[in-house]
């Protein structure tokens, strides 16, 4: 299974960010297989998930808790002003 951003309560029809686009992002988890993905494949879906609001993607830390069985393990990353001329 490929690795994706994880969004909490994505199907939660009651959550008041159901189906809404972030205005900012200061953070996002990456849920993915230790088995089937790549580090450079984690990293770079987190950087494009944060360059979309203009910054950067910063290792913060991996656990295993929130994403389903087949993809168990979390990359978390904070998204970061981007360094200037970068």
């Amino acid at each position: 299974m490929d690795p994706y951003v994880y969004t909490a309560d994505e199907f939660n029809r009651n959550a008041p960010t159901f189906r809404k686009v972030p205005a900012d992002l200061n953070q996002v988890t990456i849920c993915f297989s230790g088995l089937a993905a790549s580090k450079a494949g984690v990293e770079a879906l987190a950087a494009a998930a944060c360059e979309k609001y203009g910054k950067e993607a910063r290792n913060r830390r991996d656990s295993i808790g929130s994403c389903p069985l087949l993809t168990p393990w979390e990359a978390h990353f904070d998204c970061v002003a981007a360094a200037p001329g970068g």
